[in-house]
């Protein structure tokens, strides 16, 4: 079995599952989403059911109008999505008001978190999430993710379940890793929920760090990000510790042994999502293997007729380069984009895996530098391939380079 955790929720994911990703150590499905797809998921596959107690950020974080019929079609669309996934269980409105975060409410709470574990257990997991609300900088969600881990351990030992339970750390901005102040403050709960909950394992993910759209303040992201990665197993010595999804630094942390599995999307966005939010479309995108980074589409054929002109035909990655030009037409669709984003991925984890535990780190090192490299004899990516970047981040091989820096 292979060391990544592919994150399933819809059925095309299952179709890609299915296809390039059949090994798989286990894979996670969230309770929001795993009914309309359990029968597609194959049966040999163990599940890790996550709670999706992290889509109530939606009614925390919007200013909600008074009034519905102000609301707007997607207000409705998030105030509905978390209302179907919980009105059946007794309290769930109590996570959706921090007024209600009261000691008179901990029994309605328990009762809450009882039935949602029972429905996770259900299906039959070897892991669950423990609830937890995602981490925000006032503070103010401290108590209550003490509170839902605690009452996650009496679940547990009350019912005598052989069962993993994996602590959630999902941040919801740059400053909780960039600034210490905030980084520690973290650090410190995230040990007290773990021991309240007596976990498992940790699943960390940075709901910000959308790594193929790059920036300058990446590589600080990066080092900060690793550096509560460090902390984590020095304080704490988890069982298990589970990094992203990302592009590429959950990559990057697995082969510095700082994570156990790198979480992996199968979809349009190598990023991690709330749970019970409203779908958008997405741009069309596609991996370019040598440069081991993908773009929107947009743009891009021109780029590519410009790069085939800058390398030599007996250069390795030319025929990457022509396949990609040559087939441009079909590729740029929108399932065969998926498609093709998803097999060079997995290609990509079957190289580090390939690499004995102490070589990791050196040969994906060596294989960033060598897309950096070539990348400085490219063109710059055109900005209608790269919407969110600017300046430097439009280099062809600067992917390769903020992420090279970090492997050793």
């Amino acid at each position: 079995m292979a060391d990544y955790i592919p994150f399933v929720n819809t059925d095309r994911d299952c179709e890609i599952l299915k296809k390039y990703y059949k090994d798989p150590r286990i894979i996670r499905v969230s309770l929001e989403t795993i009914d309309n797809i359990e029968r597609k998921i194959p049966q040999n596959l163990p599940l890790w059911i996550d709670a999706s107690i992290d889509g109530y950020q939606h009614r925390l974080a919007t200013k909600w109008p008074k009034e519905k019929t102000k609301w707007g079609t997607r207000k409705q669309q998030l105030w509905n999505n978390l209302e179907n996934l919980f009105k059946d269980y007794d309290g769930y409105q109590i996570l959706a008001n921090e007024n209600l975060w009261i000691k008179t409410n901990l029994p309605k709470i328990q009762t809450f978190v009882n039935q949602v574990l029972d429905k996770c257990y259900s299906y039959n997991p070897i892991w669950i999430t423990i609830p937890q609300l995602p981490l925000v900088n006032d503070g103010k969600r401290n108590k209550i993710n003490k509170w839902l881990a605690e009452e996650t351990n009496k679940w547990k030992r009350k019912n005598s379940f052989e069962i993993d339970l994996i602590l959630p750390v999902i941040f919801t901005s740059t400053t909780q890793l960039t600034r210490k102040p905030i980084r520690d403050n973290k650090l410190q709960l995230v040990e007290d929920c773990y021991k309240r909950a007596n976990a498992d394992g940790i699943w960390i993910v940075d709901t910000t760090l959308v790594d193929q759209n790059r920036n300058e303040q990446f590589p600080k992201r990066y080092s900060k990000l690793i550096e509560f990665h460090e902390s984590v197993i020095h304080f704490l010595s988890p069982k298990t510790i589970i990094a992203g999804p990302y592009w590429g630094i959950n990559l990057v942390l697995w082969a510095r042994g700082l994570c156990d599995y790198p979480a992996i999307s199968l979809g349009t966005a190598y990023t991690y999502y709330f749970s019970c939010g409203v779908p958008s479309r997405g741009n069309v995108r596609l991996a370019i293997p040598p440069l081991r980074r993908w773009v929107v589409v947009s743009g891009l054929k021109s780029w590519l007729e410009k790069a085939i002109k800058k390398l030599s035909p007996i250069d390795p990655t030319f025929k990457d380069f022509e396949y990609l030009y040559n087939n441009f037409s079909t590729l740029s669709q929108k399932d065969p984009s998926i498609h093709q984003v998803a097999k060079f991925y997995k290609k990509w984890i079957e190289e580090i895996e390939s690499l004995p535990p102490k070589g990791k780190a050196l040969g994906l090192y060596q294989n960033l530098s060598s897309t950096y490299v070539l990348g400085k004899q490219l063109p710059n990516l055109p900005q209608s391939a790269l919407p969110y970047c600017r300046g430097k981040t439009l280099e062809a091989g600067k992917v390769g380079e903020q992420l090279m820096l970090e492997c050793l």
